[in-house]
């Protein structure tokens, strides 16, 4: 998540090389016909209506029978189905500022990005596929969701370039990915450039403008409701704002020696936690938009923080735990002296409302045990808060 989390992937000359021949072999084949000027065609391809929200063929007879029976549960019904009719054909704009026309929403999505992934579970949606680097380390808000991942085609990926031979083959009706790769998929499928998330509230907007693409507005505003009851909850119960170091890795074969990695402000992890704790750290070499950077331990003995959250993956926690709660230096620093020391054996991120609500479970109960003594709160403890403040 958010994401890891920030992808700077660049598709190159080769990504352009791989598409010709893509486009030539689909050609060979007899396959899928490659649309004309692809980036330069505002209107995306019809796609099929899902057959669960598919309206049934109907006869004028059994047209007028519903009409002279209709309850008030149709009435509700007609109405929705009118509002999602006036809402297309709709025209909106891409993170390229390209404004592309649908005739209705998309169906067969493909994510290059964990952005585009994040949002689509948070409107109760999946992607059909997305590059093999999500999936080692997607976040547990999606694997733990119901379903999960299970569904979801994993496109090859070589020399970070994901399979243009795969993704035509689905026959996407959308694809959303950066910029390059919008160009090198002209003539494949349609691209939609992904929106820039800096913040909370850009996270929102996000989530908005994919709603409208995918005519999901209603669920878009229950995600938004949801999430900020619980970060409204979670905001107003913590008793202090402790400074939080939010480690994107660490070297765990070299605890002493090796690099680690934090994250700054600009990550939207950690801006999320600076709303309710404190996340402050900035690159100190560079002036930088990264969401990261490289630095050691004697750094982060100079930063002393009071909590330290470190993602460690490819050894058992406990083991690391050990090595750093004895090794000579980091045993100096407050946050382990303190028992304020979190691992976790994933990479913690606030790419979508799901995500950056685990986030929050995670990470303020245990800094915070005396206050969630029982955990993360539930749903229905958050409201039965709301409702008691």
């Amino acid at each position: 998540m958010l994401y890891k989390r920030n992808e700077t992937m660049t598709f190159s000359y080769r990504l352009i090389v791989a598409l010709f021949a893509v486009v030539l072999l689909i050609v060979a084949c007899g396959g899928q016909q490659v649309a004309e000027n692809a980036p330069e065609t505002t209107v995306v391809p019809e796609a099929g209506v899902p057959e669960a929200e598919a309206p049934e063929s109907e006869t004028a007879e059994e047209t007028l029978e519903e009409e002279v029976s209709e309850t008030t549960t149709g009435e509700a019904a007609d109405d929705e189905a009118a509002a999602s009719a006036e809402s297309f054909p709709l025209t909106i704009e891409d993170g390229a500022g390209r404004e592309l026309t649908f005739e209705e929403p998309p169906q067969r999505v493909v994510c290059l990005f964990t952005d585009c992934t994040y949002a689509l579970f948070d409107l109760g949606l999946q992607p059909i596929a997305v590059p093999e680097w999500f999936v080692g380390d997607p976040s547990r808000s999606l694997t733990e969701t119901p379903g999960g991942m299970s569904n979801i085609e994993i496109i090859p990926v070589t020399d970070n370039i994901p399979s243009l031979e795969v993704i035509a083959s689905l026959q996407p009706d959308l694809v959303i990915a950066n910029e390059e790769a919008a160009v090198a998929l002209e003539g494949i499928a349609p691209a939609f450039v992904t929106y820039s998330i800096n913040s909370l509230e850009e996270m929102y907007t996000n989530l908005r403008r994919y709603a409208q693409l995918f005519d999901r507005e209603a669920e878009a505003e229950a995600a938004i409701a949801a999430f900020q009851d619980r970060f409204n909850v979670y905001a107003a119960k913590v008793p202090s704002d402790p400074t939080v170091m939010n480690f994107a890795g660490i070297d765990p074969n070299d605890l002493s020696g090796g690099e680690v990695f934090v994250r700054t402000t600009n990550s939207p992890d950690c801006q999320l936690l600076n709303r309710v704790v404190r996340c402050p750290y900035e690159d100190p070499v560079a002036d930088s938009s990264l969401w990261s950077f490289s630095t050691n331990v004697e750094y982060v003995l100079e930063q002393d923080p009071d909590v330290l959250l470190i993602p460690v993956q490819g050894r058992p926690l406990e083991e690391v735990r050990q090595e750093l709660e004895s090794d000579p230096l980091w045993r100096e620093l407050s946050a382990i002296q303190n028992d304020r020391l979190i691992l976790t054996d994933i990479d913690l991120g606030a790419s979508g409302l799901a995500d950056a609500a685990f986030l929050l479970d995670t990470v303020i109960p245990l800094i915070f045990p005396e206050v969630f003594p029982d955990g993360p709160l539930t749903d229905e403890e958050v409201q039965e808060i709301l409702v008691e403040q």
